[in-house]
């Protein structure tokens, strides 16, 4: 596979996650394959805790302080 066709099935695996998150990654793994589907949930795990840990909007002050 090509770079483009990898970056348009991880969108479109992004989409199916985000539509139907009752559905496991296992399921996935028989639409996209299991080693597409393990390099894609690294993928997509990564991304929602870097969206988690680049929250600005937490009320307080990690650094200590006020």
């Amino acid at each position: 596979m090509n770079a483009i066709t990898d970056i348009l099935t991880y969108i479109n695996y992004k989409h199916n996650r985000e539509l139907s998150p009752h559905i496991t990654p296992d399921r996935w793994a028989l639409v996209y394959g299991e080693a597409e589907v393990k390099e894609m949930e690294k993928a997509y795990t990564q991304e929602l805790l870097g969206e988690v840990f680049s929250d600005d909007s937490i009320p307080y002050n990690v650094e200590g302080g006020e």
